[in-house]
């Protein structure tokens, strides 16, 4: 009994208080303690490369490669999707994805309008109008590229084309120097498939052109020059409108007062559609010549003749008022006084 109330008393609080504050403890709670510290150190030690690498590592490249999605359809001309994700070889650390089409190892496969058992037919019109001998293109459009074929317009305007692929198809029309479409047809052609086109044209009015075109001011008593143009706008060979120089045009230019006419008065066009004449200007108003070509006559307005301007003047410079030195000591002029009337 006496013995385990010597141990309770060691191991009270009070007791232990005690030997703590003079100094006194347990021995094996100190080892432990620096067991524990040295074990921490070393784990931490052996980790050191972790967590140097975790903020000095470059980041790596990361790739990343879509299949893309596979659709269920009914028909289709479309192929496999050409594109794939990559990343920019600069960009490692701030990464963009790239979408680019990858043709190296893809085999193109040459576009075809024949082969199929389609049939696209129809009617070119202007108006009411059946249009004979009209250019027909029919144009077949893939992922591959394209395939165009043209065909003729019969007397009463049918046109037709059997044997045809299905798929994206554009048609239009036209006829070179007067016919033209404003709008191509594009549709959609199934296989085994019949379709009717009415293609309508609009027709073009081939016109000579003529425009003149002024060199500036005419000075009185000098000469000045117009450009007279001569341009013809018509459908071409396929299909366009365009403004093409007409050579060899033969136009009459007659001045009138107070120009007076130094070229012929007669004069053709070369190969660019133009042609030059040359006039003076006798007086000072408005300068005007009169053009005919064919039976086109236009009264056209040149830049008017004004006056020669005088040449630049510039003011001599001035020169300050010489003064009467003054002798030191000796008192200057008096100022200059105004006496009123009457003072």
């Amino acid at each position: 009994m006496q013995r385990l109330a010597t141990t309770i008393s060691v191991l009270s609080p009070q007791s232990l208080a005690t030997r703590i504050r003079y100094g006194i403890t347990y021995e094996p709670l100190k080892y432990g303690f620096a067991i524990l510290l040295i074990l921490s150190l070393t784990l931490m030690w052996l980790q050191r490369g972790f967590l140097l690498d975790s903020y000095q590592a470059e980041q790596e490249q990361v790739s990343i490669n879509l299949r893309g999605v596979d659709l269920e359809v009914k028909k289709t001309d479309i192929g496999e999707s050409p594109f794939h994700i990559d990343q920019a070889p600069d960009t490692a650390k701030n990464p963009i994805s790239l979408a680019f089409a990858d043709n190296e190892n893809q085999e193109v496969e040459e576009v075809e309008l024949k082969g199929g058992e389609a049939t696209i037919g129809g009617t070119v019109l202007a108006g009411t109008e059946p249009i004979s001998g009209a250019v027909v293109r029919i144009e077949r459009h893939t992922n591959d590229g394209s395939i165009s074929q043209d065909i003729r317009a019969t007397s009463n305007g049918r046109w037709s084309i059997s044997k045809v692929l299905g798929g994206r198809y554009r048609i239009r029309a036209w006829v070179p120097g007067r016919y033209m479409m404003d709008s191509s047809a594009v549709l959609y052609v199934e296989d085994e498939s019949s379709t009717s086109l009415e293609l309508q044209l609009r027709e073009v009015e081939s016109s000579v052109e003529l425009d003149v075109f002024s060199g500036g001011p005419i000075y009185q008593g000098l000469t000045g020059s117009a450009v007279i143009s001569v341009t013809q706008r018509t459908v071409d060979s396929e299909g366009y409108i365009t403004t093409q120089p007409v050579a060899g045009k033969l136009v009459e230019v007659t001045a009138q007062s107070p120009l007076s006419l130094l070229s012929s008065p007669q004069v053709l066009t070369n190969a660019r559609g133009e042609s030059t004449v040359k006039v003076r200007c006798n007086r000072i108003g408005a300068a005007r010549i009169l053009v005919k070509m064919d039976d086109q006559l236009e009264n056209v307005t040149l830049s008017p003749c004004v006056a020669i301007p005088p040449p630049p003047t510039t003011a001599p410079p001035t020169t300050p008022s010489p003064t009467t030195p003054v002798a030191p000591g000796v008192p200057g002029p008096a100022p200059a006084t105004t006496t009123p009337p009457g003072g």
